[in-house]
């Protein structure tokens, strides 16, 4: 477990110089998975779920260590470059709750409306359910 930490560290670090690029250019898959001696295929997974190319630009980015979640971590990635820079300089006493308000406000993630929830909520009642849910609502209260 221990020398899977160090190979991610090493990864992590290898493809932030290659996104800064400050790696040379003739870097590959392979050179990393020999310096650090794990297979090319572990490289490839590794740079996977570290990074995700951006759908509108194209741009591999990488979330920061803290973004744990794996949902905040996919929509700080859809953000535009200007809002993850935003949000990387928030202190960490405004970081709770910064990624989702960022992308509801850019459409990347949807709030479901009041309906949406009640409609959610109606597949999932039973007939005995439905029927009290109709009576009360028939009757006013």
């Amino acid at each position: 477990m221990a020398n899977d930490v160090v190979v991610i560290a090493v990864v992590k670090q290898v493809i932030a110089a290659w996104e800064a690029g400050d790696a040379p250019a003739d870097v590959t898959v392979d050179l990393v998975a020999d310096a650090v001696g794990c297979s090319q295929q572990m490289v490839a997974k590794i740079d996977r779920l570290l990074t995700t190319k951006n759908c509108k630009t194209q741009e591999k980015v990488v979330a920061p260590d803290w973004i744990t979640d794996p949902h905040q971590q996919a929509a700080f990635r859809k953000l535009p470059a200007d809002e993850r820079e935003r949000l990387e300089a928030l202190p960490a006493d405004e970081r709770r709750g910064a990624v989702r308000q960022a992308a509801i406000a850019a459409g990347i993630v949807k709030v479901p409306s009041v309906l949406d929830q009640l409609r959610k909520l109606w597949a999932k009642a039973t007939e005995a359910d439905r029927r009290a849910f109709m009576d009360e609502v028939s009757h006013g209260r």
